[in-house]
């Protein structure tokens, strides 16, 4: 049994490191007979209905509903997690909590149909006691209070007294899949830390939230089905599922209090303490913002390495508000500028040696957190801005309290936290509704809620029963890797409209599976085959292909001629011309990412990718923008391999054999213990389930049509190949042609020539724009006192110019300036309904009127907003028809800077 520890250089007593603790636990259940399962992607496979993998049973949730099988019948793994939505969002918490997190590290030990309570009770013990070394006067287990079962084994079998063996309710101590499914009772493993650390009462117990318990571990002993009446039925083969997080192991076993006193998190601390100067463990607030930092460095770290991007939706938004939420404490704590990249770099560095992924993305780590920094900053400096016309507008409507829904929408469109917000405020003597900004929030984490349904199945799960007591378990065979027809399959099932049906008639719409099928199902970004079926009195048109749980293949057809019945025998044709078309592409996804990653680096990861029959779609992650040269290079590179015509070599293997030899896992795949690799030797070797061609010479040519970035740290390659590509450079070149005709210049000379064309364009723009100033300057100058006005002694001019472009207005806002000596300059202009403005003071006056303050308040009446500084600031709004009442408001404004 391996207990690799390192001892306490102090005390001379074993030190337990975090990676020892989590290899002792994968070690001692790999001796008795469970297979170590990498751990999965934060990115959940084939499960719409998470945001992220949340738990370590998600990567096995198919295999425990009984709609897969692995080799193995007992597993332990090591689990990426993170509790940032739903139920389990621990987001709030983190930071003023010293155990909880987002991102965290799930050990554990699962059983699929073999051993059961007994076993589990067991091991979890000697694993804790034996193996760790922990007392077991300091462990308490708590059961079900219904589950008799459990209670009597840990008396008998583990022999622990009655006075640490507590019952709990179903709240605590029973576990459920969803509504319905598979749940059971559960078993809780607690820590004591002793009476002096608890609250004193005699009661005091796991279930007491006082600090003196910690949970180590939850043992799940999987054995009902719930249906939706709540009515348990016992199943045939009941699992077990559990879970202990790694951070409290590590902290107990280290002797710590905080999870963030281990050495899983103090080098991120000890490097945010020497940024800012701060001492760790001296302040509380300091301690909550480096909490913080820690353990979204760690997230940050994570997430981008596993290929999620900050963006304004879905798990890119989650990434984009946990650095966003970092910087915010860092800034508590006196942090300027941008650090969060730094503490990420200090993630990979210290957990690189477990997860080579980090690794592998450290530079688009680095780059990527650094460039959001550098755009939360600018985005908090529009926020403030903002305010500051805020400020004004509330306080000329007499108030004194700045709206809960104008202060959420500052911390959700322009990011600038309500903490800001407050100071601001109170800088101004005004105070924020908060009950009003919180019911804001509220709004909008139900809306995002019911934004995230990440797809559902079209099939409800019952009927996905029925098709499997119709057609028998194993699925379909797919044959569409050796022949594209198949004459004699079955029809095992009919549906329309998502029920089951027995028969579809001519003109009707459905679905059918089939017990053998040519046809690919859509999956790894590959469409669905189209095709035709045909029996003896009637043939249909089949329009795509989908994949079902279980491993069943549903074809969705419309029936053209006769009827279709279940039990038929039919002919299943697959489309090759349009099949040809789809390998080529896939083949050549393939032969891009390998060109992307030798140019680019191997920080490159596939994140996202469509294989259809007229194109290919590939999203990868990479920090900046494919230069044209290394575009056309990586044309060369796949076109050469095209050449050169290399055999793809496709064959089955061991996951872990194929990992080892180098093979790549693409995003949006879900694979399993045996998995089919495809090698094109010394190119490209991947994991795939996809179609391909045999040699690459069958793609015929490779053509690139666009690149472009698709959120922070994604770009996105589209490309054509075969007839397509040579369409396309056919294409290109005739347009080439009637460029070279239009200028009668030679193809060398264009670039050149549209140089001095575009030269000359400009040049005749800026004589025309000065044209326009110097006219507009010239009509105002003749009206300045005529149109101005006095406000407190102050000169106030406001008029409506037009055809100028933004900085024609500036331009004239200064020329005005200049001629008025002393005053505020407010000009406005329409555009395509629109309404633009700018407004000017003088700098002798800048001290007692803000432009940016007056923009804001005249922006409002059109509709919009804007910024600025003191002396210039400029504003646009979707009302153009309300501009003169704008223009009209102007002296208004200004009085309530004055006043």
């Amino acid at each position: 049994m391996s207990t690799k520890r390192e001892q306490d250089k102090n005390t001379g007593a074993r030190f337990w490191g975090a990676d020892d603790v989590r290899q002792q636990f994968l070690d001692y259940f790999a001796e008795r007979g469970h297979t170590v399962v990498p751990s999965s992607s934060l990115i959940p496979r084939d499960d719409p209905t998470l945001l992220f993998t949340n738990a370590g049973m998600n990567q096995f949730k198919e295999v425990f509903l009984c709609q897969e099988q692995r080799p193995y019948s007992r597993a332990a793994s090591s689990q990426k997690c993170m509790r940032v939505s739903g139920k389990h969002n621990d987001l709030e918490n983190v930071g003023p909590s010293t155990y909880h997190h987002t991102f965290f590290e799930m050990l554990g030990n699962f059983s699929f149909g073999d051993y059961f309570k007994a076993e589990a009770i067991e091991m979890g013990w000697e694993l804790l006691t034996a193996c760790y070394g922990l007392p077991e006067e300091s462990l308490w287990a708590s059961v079900y209070e219904e589950d008799d079962e459990a209670f009597d084994l840990w008396r008998t079998l583990v022999g622990i007294s009655e006075s640490r063996l507590v019952r709990l309710g179903k709240k605590e101590n029973f576990w459920a899949m969803g509504e319905t499914g598979p749940c059971g009772p559960c078993s809780e493993l607690h820590f004591d830390y002793g009476e002096e650390a608890g609250c004193g009462r005699p009661e005091c117990g796991p279930e007491c939230e006082c600090g003196r318990f910690v949970e180590l571990w939850n043992l799940v002993f999987m054995q009902f089905n719930s249906d939706a009446e709540g009515n348990l039925t016992p199943l045939p083969f009941p699992n077990i599922d559990t879970g202990a997080g790694l951070e409290r192991l590590a902290a107990v076993l280290q002797g710590k209090r905080s999870n963030y006193d281990t050495d899983l998190f103090m080098p991120m601390i000890e490097a945010t303490a020497a940024r800012s100067g701060r001492a760790f463990g001296e302040n509380a607030e300091t301690d909550v913002a480096m909490r913080v930092i820690a353990d979204h460095g760690r997230a940050t770290a994570f997430l981008l390495a596993d290929g999620v991007s900050p963006a304004n939706e879905g798990r890119g938004y989650v990434l984009r508000r946990l650095i966003r939420r970092a910087v915010r404490f860092g800034m508590t704590i006196g942090l300027e500028g941008p650090f969060l990249n730094e503490v990420a770099g200090v993630v990979v560095d210290r957990m690189s040696s477990s997860y080579q992924v980090l690794e592998q993305g450290r530079e688009l780590i680095h780059r990527v957190t650094l460039a959001e920094e550098e755009r939360f900053f600018q985005t908090l400096a529009v926020g403030a801005q903002m305010f500051e016309q805020l400020a004004v507008q509330v306080k000329q409507s007499g108030a004194d309290t700045i709206p809960g829904e104008e202060a959420f929408r500052l911390y959700d469109t322009h990011g600038l936290p309500l903490e800001l917000t407050r100071e601001f405020a109170e800088d101004h003597g005004l105070t924020v509704d908060e009950v009003a900004f919180e019911r804001a929030m509220q709004q909008q984490r139900e809306r995002a809620r019911a934004a995230w349904k990440g797809g559902s199945a079209a099939i409800a799960g019952s009927v996905l029963d029925e098709i499997r007591g119709r057609a028998g378990e194993g699925g379909s065979t797919f044959l569409g890797y050796q022949q594209l027809d198949v004459e004699d399959a079955v029809v095992r099932a009919l549906l329309q409209d998502s029920e089951l049906v027995d028969s579809l008639s001519a003109g009707d719409s459905g679905a059918m599976v089939a017990d053998r099928t040519p046809f690919y199902a859509e999956s790894g970004g590959q469409i669905g085959d189209q095709g035709e079926l045909r029996t003896e009195g009637g043939s249909a048109r089949i329009l795509d292909t989908q994949r079902l749980p279980g491993g069943w293949i549903l074809h969705l057809l419309e029936v053209e001629k006769g009827t279709l019945r279940q039990g038929d025998t039919v002919e299943l044709r697959v489309n090759e011309q349009r099949h040809n078309r789809t390998i080529r592409n896939h083949t050549a996804t393939h032969l891009l990412h390998a060109a992307l990653r030798e140019q680019l680096g191997e920080h490159v990861k596939q994140a996202g990718s469509l294989v259809a029959p007229d194109r290919l779609r590939f999203d990868f992650s990479h920090y900046g923008p494919v230069t044209h040269e290394q575009i056309e290079e990586l044309e060369r590179q796949v076109n050469e391999v095209i050449r050169r015509d290399v055999p793809t070599q496709i064959e089955e293997m061991d996951q872990a054999k194929a990992l080892e030899r180098g093979a790549l896992a693409f995003f949006g795949e879900k694979y399993g213990d045996e998995v089919r690799v495809v090698n094109v030797p010394g190119v490209s070797m991947e994991l795939c389930g996809g179609t391909h061609v045999q040699a690459t010479g069958q793609i015929g040519a490779f053509f690139i049509t666009h690149e472009e970035s698709v959120a922070a740290g994604t770009r996105r390659i589209e490309a054509v190949t075969g007839r397509d590509a040579i369409e396309q450079s056919q294409h290109r070149r005739g347009v080439l042609r009637k460029v070279m005709s239009e200028l009668r210049t030679g193809e060398e000379e264009i670039p050149a020539q549209l140089e001095s064309l575009v030269e000359r364009l400009k040049s005749a723009e800026r004589e025309v724009e000065r044209l326009r100033v110097k006219l507009a300057s010239e009509q105002a100058s003749e009206s300045l006192d005529a149109l101005g006005v006095e406000v407190d002694g102050v000169k106030v001019v406001a008029r409506e110019v037009e055809d100028l472009d933004a900085s024609g207005l500036r331009n004239l806002v200064d020329e005005l300036k200049a001629k008025l000596g002393s005053g505020v300059v407010v000009l406005g202009m329409r555009r395509g309904g629109k309404a633009q403005l700018v407004v000017g003071v003088t700098a002798d006056l800048a001290d007692r009127v803000s432009a940016s303050a007056v923009v804001g308040t005249l922006a409002a009446v059109v509709g919009g907003g804007g910024g600025g500084h003191k002396e210039l600031a400029q504003a646009g709004g979707p009302d153009g028809d309300r501009l003169d009442e704008a223009l009209q408001k102007a002296p208004e404004a200004v009085a309530g800077q004055l006043g």
